[in-house]
C-alpha cells in the first residue's frame, strides 16, 4: 500500500506565540521594507480599536498566572500587622486588573464610548472565565467573590459613564446598560449585570 502524503495545513498566524509572531513580522519588514507604512497603519488601527476577545485573553492570561503560593507570599506578617490570605489575594488580583481599569478611565476621559464598552466587556468576560476556570479552584477560598465584585464595578463604571463617585453610590444614566446580548452570549450565569440597580 502506497503512503499518502499528509496534506499541508493552511498557515494560521493566530497559532504563533507572540515572540515568534514579532520575529516573523520583523523579518518580513526587513525583507520587504515597503510594507512598513501599511504595517504601521494596521498597528495604529489595532491600538485604536481593540477587539474584545484579544483584551479578554490578555486580562485572563494575567489572572491565570496567580497561584496559591503567590497569595501566601503576599499574606502573613507585615510591618503593619497581619494580612489574611483573602486580603493578599484581593490585592494581587487588583494589581493585575488595575491597569485595565486605568485604560477604561482614559477611554471615558476621551469620550471614546465604543472602546470603553469593549474594555468593560473584556474585563467582565475575563473575570467570568477566571471564575469558571479550573485554575480558580486553587485560589477560590481566598478570592471567592472577587470576580463578581470586580465585574460589578466595571458594569457600574459603564452605567455611570466613568464617574467613579456615581458608580460607588449606584447613580446611573438611564440609557446606559451592559448589552443584554453580551450577557446572554458570554456571561449567562451573571444575568444580574442586567439589573436596573
Amino acid at each position: 500500500m502506497a503512503k499518502t502524503k499528509n496534506p499541508r495545513r493552511e498557515f494560521d498566524p493566530s497559532e504563533l506565540s507572540p515572540i515568534v509572531a514579532r520575529r516573523v513580522l520583523q523579518d518580513l519588514l526587513e525583507q520587504q521594507p515597503e510594507l512598513k507604512v501599511a504595517v504601521a497603519a494596521l498597528a495604529d488601527e489595532a491600538i485604536k480599536t481593540p477587539r474584545m476577545e484579544d483584551l479578554t485573553e490578555e486580562i485572563e492570561g494575567s489572572l491565570n498566572h496567580i497561584s496559591e503560593g503567590d497569595i501566601y507570599l503576599n499574606s502573613g506578617r507585615t510591618w503593619r500587622g497581619y494580612r489574611e490570605p483573602e486580603e493578599g489575594a484581593s490585592e494581587i488580583l487588583s494589581e493585575i486588573v488595575q491597569p485595565y481599569f486605568e485604560r477604561l478611565e482614559e477611554l471615558f476621559r476621551k469620550k471614546d464610548e465604543q472602546n470603553a464598552l469593549i474594555m468593560c466587556e473584556a474585563i467582565i468576560l475575563a473575570l467570568y472565565r477566571l471564575k469558571h476556570s479550573d485554575h480558580f479552584s486553587e485560589i477560590e477560598e481566598y478570592a471567592e467573590d472577587y470576580p463578581e465584585e470586580t465585574a460589578d464595578w466595571a458594569a457600574r463604571l459603564w452605567r455611570s459613564a466613568g464617574n467613579g463617585q456615581w458608580a460607588a453610590v449606584r447613580r446611573f444614566h438611564a440609557d446606559r446598560a451592559i448589552p443584554a446580548d453580551f450577557v446572554h452570549q458570554y456571561v449567562p450565569e451573571w444575568d444580574w449585570l442586567l439589573s436596573e440597580n
